[in-house]
């Protein structure tokens, strides 16, 4: 942002003084470019609007703010019953600040224009799922409060910003493209990636476990799970610990006693799920479906939900210390005795509930 202002050197405090503009005058360019230059000689223009210049009781100043034709800056005058400006301030983008008095709705439309835009770039950057992010435009017109939302104008004002790359609108959502210096730093490195088969493996030995028939427990524990069918699967006891699901389908699946601590759930279903003293201490869910799950004696300690949703769910006797559901739709889910303190949460589990850390 580039503003022009008048420095002063090694001022002690910043002092200012009440002021109302009574009139606004615009020049010529090259009139206000001479009187700008030239503050102390005698114009026609201030004489002509003396009466509008004076100090009232109170000591609040009435000024002429003068514009000039193709200018934002502005110069304020108090003549003081002279021709010439005896007292006079510069202001910055005086023009701009002439609009927003003349038209306040138009400021208002701006101002919830803007906010909009900063909720949705900050929404953006924490819940990109592979460097993107996706904006239900509809969903913005139904909150606008304003007299009407401008779906072109939004999306000018997104391109403007830098945490974007690249917008494409389609199909009633804007799709943004995170730029390199916001993407969110993650090493996939790391993490092991599984197959559907390996994945199937897993499970069937896992309900072996399960069993007390051999087998082996279900440990995800930093792994990459992308693109799987998980539905319906009896995952009791198994632990995910570090692992980063992405677009896995868990609908309906049996997940108590299970371990999700620091998991990364991206664009997954998890809806009708049954999660009784499961484990989720700063697991992070972005665009995932909980609609109808059931959460029942679970840690959520530090857990983060963006762009979620929990319709006619349940979180009954959970911790949510430190939890994090930002706008997460909630639905008529029922939240009934939750916790806000590890200690007095597990204090009263420890008096009520076992933890089951082995088999079923």
């Amino acid at each position: 942002m580039k503003i022009n202002v008048p420095f002063r050197r090694k001022d002690t405090e910043i002092e200012v003084s009440p002021c109302i503009v009574e009139k606004t005058v615009e020049l010529p360019a090259d009139l206000f470019e001479h009187f700008s230059e030239n503050l102390l000689n005698d114009y026609d223009f201030i004489l002509e609007n003396i009466d509008c210049m004076y100090q009232d009781k109170s000591g609040v100043s009435h000024c002429l703010l003068v514009l000039g034709k193709g200018r934002d800056d502005g110069v304020l005058v108090e003549s003081e019953g002279s021709a010439y400006a005896r007292y006079s301030a510069f202001v910055p983008h005086a023009r701009s600040l002439v609009n927003q008095e003349q038209y306040p709705s138009l400021n208002a439309y701006g101002n919830e224009m803007r906010s909009k835009v900063d909720k949705y770039v900050q929404k953006a950057v924490d819940g990109q799922i592979d460097c993107q992010y996706s904006i239900d435009l509809n969903e913005i017109q139904r909150q606008f409060e304003g007299c009407g939302f401008s779906e072109e104008l939004f999306t000018e004002m997104l391109s403007d910003r830098p945490e974007f790359e690249d917008i494409e609108v389609v199909d009633g959502y804007c799709v943004v493209t995170i730029a390199e210096p916001y993407l969110r730093q993650e090493d996939e490195q790391s993490l092991r990636k599984l197959t559907a088969e390996e994945v199937e493996i897993m499970c069937a030995k896992h309900i072996l476990w399960l069993h007390d028939a051999g087998g082996e427990q279900a440990d995800f524990s930093g792994c990459l799970l992308a693109d799987l069918d998980l539905s319906r699967k009896n995952l009791m006891n198994a632990v995910f610990n570090g692992a980063k699901l992405s677009n896995v389908n868990l609908g309906s699946a049996e997940l108590c006693f299970s371990v999700f601590n620091d998991a990364k759930i991206y664009n997954c279903d998890l809806t009708d799920v049954i999660a009784e003293e499961t484990e989720f201490n700063h697991a992070e869910c972005i665009g995932s479906d909980f609609d109808r799950s059931i959460f029942t004696h679970s840690d959520l300690t530090g857990a983060k939900f963006r762009d979620c949703s929990m319709n006619n769910g349940s979180i009954q006797n959970c911790c949510l210390d430190k939890a994090e559901f930002g706008d997460m739709y909630l639905g008529s889910t029922s939240t009934n005795g939750c916790s806000y303190d590890k200690q007095d949460w597990s204090a009263e589990l420890d008096g009520s509930i076992t933890m089951n850390g082995g088999n079923a």
